[in-house]
This record gives C-alpha cells, sequence and structure tokens, in this order.
C-alpha cells in the first residue's frame, strides 16, 4: 500500500505542531523544572528520520537572511512566511510575543517515514499530516510560564497523561489531530502523532537515535562549520524508500537494499554575498565501495575562456560512469539511462562507448557553454565545449579520426583542416546555417569538441582570459577544498536569468526565486575512501535600500 506524502505540508505541520502544543511544552518544562539541551536532537530522533532540520532563533540572522534577493522573490518569501503566521494567528499566538521570548538558540525539526505499510495495513486516511518531531530548547522559563498560564486559562480542553516505557507523554485532542509532549532527559519534545512519541522515547532507550547512525558524528566533526545558520542532515536508504513509495516507478525492494550511501549532513552559513553548504555524503559501513582518492582537477579553469556562463570539470570519465552505473543499477529515477546512452551511440556514429571513448578519458575533463562575442552569434547565442585529457593520444586520436570517418560518410559532413593561430583544427561543415563544429588539440594530451557558434578561437591554444581569473569565478566557487576533484558554476545573470541566453523557461514563481540568484558555484572532493565533500556557494543579490 503506497502512503503518499504531501510534500508542500511538511513545514506548516511542523509549526502547526509547535504552535498547537506550545502551552504544553512551557507547562511540561516548568513542572520537570530541568535545563534543556540546545542539540539534543541528534540523541532522541529515530535513526530512520527521512531527514532532521536543526535552525536558528537568532533574530539577527534571520534579518540578514532577508537583505538577500530582488523585490519579487522577497515577496514571495514574505508570502510564505505570512502563511506560516496565520497559522500562528489562527491559533492565538504572535512569535515575537509568545514563543520568541522563552525559545533557545535553535529548534530542530524532524520528519519520520510512515511505517512500511503492511499487505493488510487500511489505507491512510486523506490529508494525514507526516509525522513530525520537535525538539525545543528552553531558554527562559518565566517567559514559557507566562505563555502556559494564559493557555491553560483560555483552553478548556484536558490535556491527558500516559506512561510509555516509563515515561510520561501529554496528549491532548484537536481539530481531530493528537498532539503530543513529553521530556527526554534535558530536552522537550513535542509531536503531531502518538506512535511518534513512542518511537522517539525507543530510540532514546534503545540507542537507535540518529547520532548512533554509522559515520553521522565523524560526518558534522569532519564539517565542524564556525557560524552556521542551520544543520541539515538526510537519511539516503530511508529518503530512497518515500521517494519510491511516491514514485510513478517505485524502486524494486532488493534494490533498496543494495542503496550504498548512508546519508548527507549540511552545514548551511549565511555570507555576506550569498548561503555557503558545505556537504558531506558518506557510504554504509557494510558497503564494498571504496572511492578512489583522485583529487587531481587543477587545469580546466585556467583552459575555458572568461565568458564561459557555465562548466562543469573533473577527474577521471571513466571512474564517473562506473560510479553512476552503480547507482542507476539501484535507482529507476535515474536521469539518463545508460543503456539508452550506450545504444545512441553505437546506432548514430558507430561507437562503443565503454570501448572506444571512455578507456582514454581516466584524466581532467570539462564541459562547458561559452558565450559567443555578439558578431558571432547570430544564430547561437553560444558553443558548448568538451575538454578532455587523454591518457592515450594515440587511441584517442583512432577513435576521433573513426567519429570524423562516420560524420562524413552518414551524415554528409564535410571535414576540413584549419588553423587557429599555431594549432591544427578540423571543422566539420554542417549544412545547418551558423552551426560550428570543431575539434582538435589544445595540447599534447588535451582534446576539445565545440558544437554551437564559433567560440574556438577564444580558447585555442589558451585563453586570453582565463576563467579561473574571472571575478565571476572567484565569487562564485568555494575554493576551500583544496585539493579537489572538480568544480560546478552557473552564471545565472548571463544564461536563465539573461533575455538572449536563456536556457529554460520558469514559472513565474520559480523563476522569481531563480531571478534573485546571481551564480551558483560548487566545489566537490574526495575526503577519503568511505566520504566525500562538496561545497555549495550561492551568490545572492542584495536588497537595494
Amino acid at each position: 500500500m503506497k502512503r503518499k506524502i504531501d510534500r508542500s505540508r511538511l513545514l506548516a505541520v511542523g509549526a502547526a505542531t509547535l504552535i498547537v502544543a506550545g502551552g504544553g511544552v512551557a507547562y511540561w518544562l516548568l513542572s520537570r523544572g530541568s535545563e534543556v539541551e540546545t542539540q539534543a536532537g541528534a540523541k532522541i530522533v529515530p535513526e530512520d528520520a527521512v531527514m532532521t532540520l536543526s535552525v536558528s532563533t537568532n533574530a539577527r540572522q534571520w534579518q540578514q537572511l532577508r537583505q538577500y534577493g530582488t523585490p519579487e522573490s522577497r515577496q514571495l518569501l514574505g508570502d510564505r512566511l505570512e502563511e506560516l503566521s496565520q497559522i500562528l494567528s489562527d491559533a492565538g499566538y504572535d512569535y515575537q510575543k509568545d514563543i520568541r521570548p522563552w525559545i533557545a538558540d535553535e529548534a530542530t525539526i524532524a520528519f519520520l517515514p510512515f511505517p512500511e505499510a503492511k499487505p493488510d495495513d487500511p489505507p491512510l486516511e486523506p490529508g494525514q499530516p507526516q509525522p513530525v518531531v520537535l525538539v525545543l530548547p528552553v531558554a527562559n522559563r518565566n517567559a514559557a510560564r507566562k505563555l502556559w498560564e494564559r493557555e491553560k486559562s483560555a483552553d478548556s480542553q484536558a490535556w491527558k497523561e500516559r506512561k510509555y516505557k516509563g515515561v510520561t507523554v501529554r496528549e491532548r485532542q484537536k481539530d481531530g489531530a493528537t498532539y503530543a509532549v513529553l521530556s527526554i532527559g534535558k530536552a522537550i519534545v513535542v509531536t503531531n502523532s502518538s506512535e511518534a512519541a513512542e518511537r522517539v522515547i525507543e530510540a532514546d532507550r534503545g540507542g537507535d537515535a540518529i547520532a548512533s547512525t554509522p559515520g553521522y558524528t565523524d560526518a558534522w566533526e569532519s564539517l565542524a562549520p564556525s557560524r552556521e545558520f542551520a544543520r541539515a542532515y538526510f537519511n539516503i536508504p530511508t529518503a530512497m524508500r518515500v521517494i519510491s513509495e511516491n514514485s510513478d516507478r517505485p524502486i524494486d525492494p532488493e534494490v533498496l537494499k543494495k542503496v550504498e550511501y548512508q546519508g548527507i549532513a549540511t552545514a548551511v552559513s549565511l555570507e555576506s554575498s550569498g548561503i555557503l553548504f558545505q556537504n558531506i555524503s558518506w557510504l554504509k559501513p557494510k558497503s564494498d565501495r571504496v572511492f578512489l582518492l583522485e583529487n587531481n582537477a587543477t587545469t580546466m579553469p585556467s583552459r575555458l575562456p572568461g565568458n564561459t556562463v557555465a562548466m562543469v570539470s573533473g577527474y577521471n570519465l571513466e571512474q564517473l560512469w562506473q560510479d553512476y552505473l552503480g547507482g542507476a543499477q539501484s535507482n529507476s529515477l535515474s536521469p539518463i539511462d545508460p543503456d539508452w546512452l550506450r545504444r545512441s551511440l553505437s546506432t548514430t556514429v558507430n561507437l562503443d562507448l565503454e570501448k572506444d571513448l571512455l578507456p582514454w578519458m581516466n584524466r581532467e575533463f570539462s564541459l562547458a557553454i561559452v558565450q559567443a562575442d555578439k558578431d558571432a552569434a547570430k544564430n547561437f547565442p553560444g558553443g558548448i565545449v568538451l575538454m578532455v585529457e587523454a591518457g592515450d593520444r594515440a587511441q584517442a586520436n583512432a577513435v576521433l579520426t573513426k567519429l570524423d570517418t562516420a560524420v562524413k560518410d552518414k551524415y554528409r559532413f564535410q571535414i576540413e583542416e584549419t588553423k587557429i593561430k599555431d594549432r591544427e583544427i578540423l571543422k566539420w561543415k554542417s549544412p545547418i546555417p551558423g552551426l560550428e563544429i570543431d575539434r582538435g588539440w589544445l595540447n599534447d594530451n588535451v582534446a576539445f569538441f565545440s558544437v554551437g557558434a564559433p567560440i574556438s578561437d577564444t580558447f585555442v591554444p589558451k585563453p586570453s582570459d582565463p576563467l579561473g581569473n574571472t571575478r565571476l569565478f572567484k565569487d562564485a566557487v568555494p575554493l576551500g577544498l583544496q585539493p579537489n576533484n572538480g568544480h560546478f558554476l552557473l552564471d545565472l545573470d548571463r544564461t536563465l536569468n539573461a533575455e538572449n541566453f536563456s536556457l529554460l523557461q520558469l514559472p513565474p514563481n520559480q523563476k522569481a526565486f531563480v531571478g534573485a540568484i546571481q551564480s551558483i558555484g560548487v566545489t566537490g572532493a574526495i575526503q577519503d575512501d568511505r566520504s566525500s565533500r562538496y561545497d555549495i556557494f550561492v551568490r545572492l543579490k542584495k536588497v537595494e535600500n
């Protein structure tokens, strides 16, 4: 039985849980008289949580967040926050007056999966909310007491107490939902599900909380963010199961058991010009997979021209393909079908991906979109260029010559030799007006292939203004991971946000949010044979006063 999740309700449900049970939290804290641990969520949230999110309650950080964006994106963000504020108002609360005075420096919300449905289980009732657990630190007991006293006098609905494994759980019904409050150690827990409350107690008693997940503690010690605004943890095996249950193409249960990744930990920091996401992913302890320590991607930003608007670089396409195959076999939701790609290359140009191409593509590579000069952009605003450092030039030349023959004989392209500066290149003459297809060598071992507008003269034999030296690259791409395994860069100001170079048409709401982003930069690195790091920086526009 599939148990569909309405993801749009997750945040609202979490907020409602906090609000409705707020008075009970205050009362329970005061009656216990204990301090509240501010980072206790990892010790009591069940290990199979889909994700957890700990967010700062610091007003200055939220004010900084509101400084980012455009008037349109700020309006959309304001509308979303207003929706949550309305939930508070409907419940008779005001965050600034009723909640902020007593909450500590962060709050943790965890989304739990529905229990795995058995064949004879009844279907979930329509609109049944996702199980949500809130771990709330209380910094000011006196302020919380005032809220509880007001709640107690204004609301005649009684809280009922029950015991579960020696822990007192206080529950009440409101609008057809059950809300529970309990105290675990020094933490106050609020949830919208009696079953979730019991699972929290079991996690605390049995030690199967997310803190006991293999690799979890090591991941956070490795990240060690200095000024975090939020922390997130994604449980990959559970998330894959939930995605499968809500997909029209569910993943075979046996395949789900073979998922090799354990989790992703993300630290979110607010920087002066945008938001930094520091991430680490790691493998299950019983996974046979081992990462190759190949942090050797160093030269591609210096080979690409400064008018590059999007790029991805890395090391060892052959290994990357093998890694993708392993993931695609266990995930029917993978974007590219490996068999389709193999067949396409075989039927169109008579090349075998794994025998002809990948064996010599075992060093650095990059794929980029380069904006063309105005005079050259008559039919295409830019071109795409693939650069590959060949491990075996002789093998690469043999395959590329075979490719020349295929397009000449099968598609009637004319192949002409020409020169750019002192480099000999081949031009494939196409019947499509304005379409330029070039291939050649930048030096003894770096091959290139470009298609679209005429852009080859901007990087052959080397660019006069390399991408790596530009302000765009230095401002957008986080460079703290050294050595690294490659970069990703997307200049949204010149792509999605540009009228003459729009790569994708977006709905108005999405376009408003995207319009607030100047660029996205990523740097990846293999940390060790079991984990990998990738830092993402989203550079945002600032509100003009």
